[in-house]
């Protein structure tokens, strides 16, 4: 799976045991080419997130961490200890719709990794319109989170549905952001703008 947001694509599948010996050894070329302070014989790779980053297991250490190659470092996977929990982990999000099957823009059935639950999934109703926000770690990106923010109007029978003349309105467009964004340092961004990167959308 993976996600798609503006021009950034990434997509991550698991590698047939040929693959596995050919990107190993493409990762150590380039690893004593970038004398980066690792020792790269503890890392093999197991798949490959298209196109910047390496998923590897850790033969020294038994976690499966991925490599940023335009970063140049390795991150540990939502913190899972071993190979056999990350596969349990992932399995299990697929099972119970924390990870759904979309359709990409390129035309092929993918697996998205924007969760559909919370914590990294959030949700508000007002006056029968529904807006949800889903987030996820793009680590070897420039802004390491991103994220994916629907808005839609309830249909009858979803909880919060309102009709036209409850809401006072048959149709809505989405023409103004106001944000509060807190970084992890405490400091606080304001974003008040038009719509979405300028861009304007009805909804009905």
């Amino acid at each position: 799976g993976g996600v798609h947001v503006y021009d950034h694509d990434t997509c991550s599948f698991l590698l047939s045991l040929e693959k596995i010996v050919r990107y190993t050894k493409e990762m150590i070329e380039a690893f004593e080419a970038a004398t980066i302070n690792v020792n790269i014989n503890d890392f093999l790779v197991i798949a490959m997130s298209l196109p910047h980053k390496y998923v590897c297991l850790n033969l020294n250490k038994g976690t499966v961490e991925t490599y940023s190659i335009p970063r140049r470092q390795f991150v540990l996977i939502s913190g899972k200890e071993d190979l056999i929990e990350w596969f349990h982990d992932y399995g299990r999000k697929l099972l119970n719709g924390y990870f759904i099957s979309e359709m990409h823009p390129s035309g092929i059935r993918k697996i998205s990794q924007f969760p559909t639950q919370e914590p990294f999934k959030t949700k508000c109703i007002t006056k029968g319109v529904l807006v949800t926000m889903s987030r996820a770690l793009v680590n070897e990106h420039h802004f390491p989170w991103t994220y994916e923010i629907s808005v839609r109007l309830l249909c009858p029978k979803e909880d919060g549905y309102m009709s036209p003349e409850e809401r006072g309105f048959e149709t809505a467009q989405l023409w103004r952001r106001h944000w509060v964004l807190e970084k992890h340092n405490g400091e606080t961004d304001i974003v008040d703008d038009f719509a979405v990167i300028g861009k304007k959308s009805n909804h009905w």
